[in-house]
């Protein structure tokens, strides 16, 4: 499980929403937030959103589809440029697909609507194919590896204390 926060763009006035976000709750037919779990599976989406019935639903969820791989991240930063090379092993065997998101901690905004106003996990950018499998998709058998990149591009003011890469198959 990842934890990482999709910001609305809450009456077009959260200045941490991106586009993805958008594209996001149309797909899932999510109405409304501040908390929503969602797996690549559309089955687990509920407009019930009670702490109680999300730990239910991702104890179901592993249940249900435990894991197949394991990832191996690095991260290195060159000004503007934020690289990540990732490798995937499967356990199992399978399709899989590497998502790539960076995500900031102490984002700072009062919305006056809301009970905090520094937001961590943030996600600022993901990679294109982070709702379904695209033609990057790639298929092993048990033991093999894949080795994957990605690049962000972010301001060279920004800290990189307060930053996070996820890599997702």
């Amino acid at each position: 499980m990842v934890k990482m926060a999709f910001h609305d763009a809450y009456k077009n006035s959260d200045p941490f929403h991106i586009k993805e976000t958008g594209d996001l709750m149309t797909e899932y037919k999510i109405a409304g937030a501040p908390t929503i779990m969602y797996s690549m599976n559309k089955n687990t989406i509920s407009s019930d959103r009670t702490v109680s019935k999300m730990k239910t639903a991702q104890v179901e969820e592993l249940a249900a589809h435990p894991a197949t791989c394991g990832i191996k991240a690095s991260v290195s930063r060159n000004g503007d440029n934020v690289n990540v090379e990732a490798t995937l092993k499967s356990s199992k065997g399978g399709k899989y697909e590497l998502v790539y998101a960076f995500l900031m901690d102490n984002l700072t905004w009062n919305d006056s609507a809301s009970l905090e106003d520094v937001y961590n996990y943030t996600v600022r950018a993901i990679s294109p194919n982070y709702m379904k499998f695209t033609d990057t998709a790639f298929t092993l058998g048990a033991g093999e590896t894949y080795d994957g990149n990605y690049a962000f591009e972010v301001d060279s003011t920004i800290k990189s204390a307060d930053c996070h890469v996820v890599v997702y198959a």
